[in-house]
């Protein structure tokens, strides 16, 4: 498993390369409230980090927004064949077959309350925004863009404070003519119908890409 430390700190690097600075600066480490972890003070933009850090489909599984079966690599060949490991998950509070649904519920949850106390604390009733950041660190089994159905669903109905999502893999090596080469998938989620929530979850994205493209992040 990668460096999750190091991880963060790379993260705090790319932060602050973009404007933002960290909210225990400002509160300390035990604050009254939940805080989130960034703050851009001139664009009243605050940012919570979550880092996925363990594979839910270690056993393979199933996602029912996409109605996906997710299968696990056991034994494989270069050319794909080889053995697969996949076992149905027990159903969700929801009463459907899902992974990861209800972690990222949870993930989502304390998010929204760690935005929403801080927003309150910089801003009370000032227009601010709240994103979370969420890096698939530990989570291999599925790609960034096959976990954004999942997110919207969840956020469609619940969690007003968090105002976009940025989600992504920090890295993915692929081997492809025996060269190695990166390629980061990075997805933006927001109401597609505010377009100010959207322009600002769209630059966030955008900017972590440039970020990688400078040789930002090197967890290997």
């Amino acid at each position: 498993m990668e460096d999750i430390k190091k991880t963060e700190i790379e993260f705090d690097n790319f932060m602050l390369e973009i404007g933002y600075s960290k909210v225990s600066n400002d509160v300390g480490f035990s604050p009254n409230f939940k805080n989130a972890d960034y703050i851009n003070k001139n664009k009243n933009i605050i940012v919570e980090l979550k880092i996925i850090e363990k594979d839910y489909f270690e056993k393979g599984g199933f996602i029912d927004s996409t109605n996906s079966f997710i299968s696990f690599p056991i034994n494989i060949n270069k050319d794909g064949t080889g053995i697969y490991n996949f076992q149905f998950p027990n159903v969700n509070r929801e009463g459907t077959l899902d992974n990861i649904e209800e972690p990222i519920r949870r993930t989502l949850k304390k998010a929204n309350k760690q935005l929403k106390e801080t927003k309150s604390y910089y801003y009370e009733n000032s227009l601010s925004f709240g994103l979370v950041f969420i890096l698939l660190v530990g989570l291999k089994s599925i790609s960034a863009e096959n976990l954004t159905p999942v997110i919207r669903k969840i956020c469609n109905n619940e969690f007003s404070d968090i105002d976009g999502i940025v989600v992504c893999k920090p890295y993915k090596t692929e081997i492809v003519n025996t060269n190695f080469f990166r390629d980061t998938e990075c997805f933006s989620i927001t109401n597609e119908t505010n377009l100010d929530k959207k322009t600002i979850c769209l630059e966030l994205a955008e900017d972590w890409v440039v970020f990688l493209e400078k040789g930002g992040h090197n967890c290997q």
